[in-house]
């Protein structure tokens, strides 16, 4: 989705919001939205870009900047008014070539969050190819893993409740189309692991990872999926899931619903830890 309204102030349960997490929820599909290129200020991203259960994306620098991968200055900002990590992540959106609509033959470039937003639905096309028993009918997988390997901003510890550490600008980070198809073995590789489950107010949902020796760096993202908001409603968000990091796997009592590990996200408003 290309382009949104300018409703700087929007917690994510306008109509347009709405109507595109109602989409998500009943039907599965996963909507890349453009952040739009009203920044750089805060806060400066509309809907349906703000909606909950959307993937947005931001722009950055790429073909003949001297510093590839910085935020370019339109791209839209975060928060959301009711305080969620928007962008969720950015792609290469200064300048692109690409086929000129109304033409047979002709090309131009352009740039802005409209160019950014095609590299994330590619990369999420080509991914539900790949993988497709994985990530087909699995969308809120699908983000959680393009977030997972998308390229950090720095490499400081991450903050718990999104808020901090450029994420309102990056989101989690550049896509990698590599890092997001394949697995690399080896002491300077990476490895993948994929979980999905339900939860209850009732249940938890636990996964073991196998963590190499010598691992430099763990990233976990986890993100659901969610009815729309009551319209006007105050958040977005309905359901409050916390993500534990538990290491040894030796939590005494899990089932307390206390937060049991060494390292918690437990943002209270985002769909995403």
């Amino acid at each position: 989705i290309s382009g949104g309204a300018d409703d700087f102030d929007s917690v994510g349960t306008d109509a347009r919001s709405r109507k595109l997490d109602s989409m998500v929820w009943e039907h599965q599909q996963l909507y890349v939205v453009a952040a739009g290129n009203s920044g750089p200020d805060a806060q400066t991203i509309g809907s349906p870009g703000t909606a909950k259960n959307s993937l947005t994306g931001g722009s950055v620098l790429d073909f003949d900047y001297p510093t590839v991968g910085e935020v370019a200055e339109s791209s839209g900002r975060g928060p959301t008014a009711d305080g969620r990590m928007k962008p969720n992540l950015v792609a290469p959106g200064e300048w692109v070539y690409s086929a000129q609509a109304g033409t047979s033959d002709q090309y131009w470039e352009l740039s802005g969050t409209s160019m950014a937003t095609p590299h994330v639905s590619g990369l999420a096309m080509t991914l539900i190819e790949h993988y497709p028993s994985t990530f087909r009918g699995r969308l809120q997988l699908l983000r959680s893993h393009l977030m997972a390997t998308a390229i950090k901003r720095s490499d400081t510890d991450g903050p718990p409740n999104n808020n901090a550490g450029g994420r309102d600008d990056y989101g989690l980070g550049l896509i990698d189309a590599y890092a997001a198809h394949w697995s690399q073995g080896g002491a300077d590789g990476w490895e993948i692991s994929w979980a999905t489950g339900d939860v209850s107010n009732t249940r938890y949902l636990a996964q073991d990872i196998t963590v190499p020796e010598n691992t430099e760096r763990l990233i976990v993202v986890m993100s659901w999926d969610e009815p729309a908001a009551s319209a006007g409603a105050s958040q977005a968000v309905t359901y409050d899931l916390d993500l534990w990091l538990d290491r040894e796997g030796d939590c005494v009592d899990p089932e307390g619903f206390d937060q049991c590990g060494e390292y918690a996200s437990q943002s209270g408003v985002d769909n995403v830890e």
